[in-house]
């Protein structure tokens, strides 16, 4: 009788459960993906960056010393890694302080990077957030396969995109040198079950978008609230001309 193949991360992620998985809902609550990277297709980089989101839960607009910055709870290290922070920012102001928020809110540490020129642009800008998780998805992908990192005799590149998402997911939070050290059983002990969540979490959010979600919801995101787009003088004068026929 013929057995189930084992993924390759079977043993990374043995017995670790599912936190916070993604629904369809999450799923559309993020803009579509229109540009792909690896091997990985735009609906499954669209469901990594929700469940980025979900398992962050925090709101968009929300900065803190302990959870950090927005809807994907970025760190000042990752902000760093992408360009939107100017180099050395985290080395030099952030080594012996923890205080994000202060060193943040100064103007003179961000790059202007897709016109974020400061803390309160990126924290009122969603989608620019969906940019920047998706970026870091991408750097950890090239990171990690630069380091010729593999699980057991598996390349990095050769495993399979469910597979993938979950290391991905973990070198997006965490960096490619943690997380590589975590594949070889050399992580410091204090964040290893961080990381085993963080990437069981990738690998299912890849799993329910290929397998489970319905195809009509693919391609597709909520649409976002819209105010402001009525001139109130021109509704009068309508208005007015409406009533004020004689025909009416």
């Amino acid at each position: 009788m013929a057995t189930a193949k084992l993924s390759n991360t079977a043993v990374l992620l043995a017995n670790v459960p599912v936190v916070n998985g993604i629904t369809a809902a999450d799923f559309v609550k993020q803009p579509a993906v229109s540009k792909t990277f690896g091997k990985f297709k735009s609906t499954e980089i669209q469901g990594l960056i929700a469940q980025a989101a979900k398992s962050a839960g925090q709101s968009a607009d929300t900065v803190s010393n302990t959870t950090g910055v927005g809807q994907f709870s970025f760190t000042p290290t990752q902000l760093e890694s992408v360009g939107y922070l100017k180099p050395d920012t985290v080395s030099r102001f952030l080594t012996n302080s923890t205080d994000i928020v202060t060193v943040l809110s100064s103007p003179i540490v961000w790059t202007g990077k897709n016109g974020v020129l400061s803390l309160e642009v990126l924290l009122s800008d969603s989608k620019i957030q969906s940019t920047i998780q998706y970026e870091l998805l991408q750097l950890g992908l090239a990171q990690l396969t630069s380091t010729r990192a593999s699980i057991g005799n598996v390349a990095i590149n050769n495993l399979t995109s469910q597979e993938l998402g979950g290391i991905v997911q973990a070198s997006a939070k965490y960096g490619a040198a943690v997380t590589t050290q975590w594949i070889k059983g050399q992580a410091p002990a204090s964040i290893v079950t961080n990381i085993k969540i963080i990437a069981q979490s990738g690998e299912y959010a890849v799993y329910v978008v290929d397998a489970k979600f319905p195809e009509n919801i693919k391609g597709q995101e909520t649409p976002s609230s819209v105010s402001g787009t009525v001139t109130l003088t021109t509704l009068s004068e309508n208005v007015t001309k409406i009533i004020g026929n004689n025909k009416v």
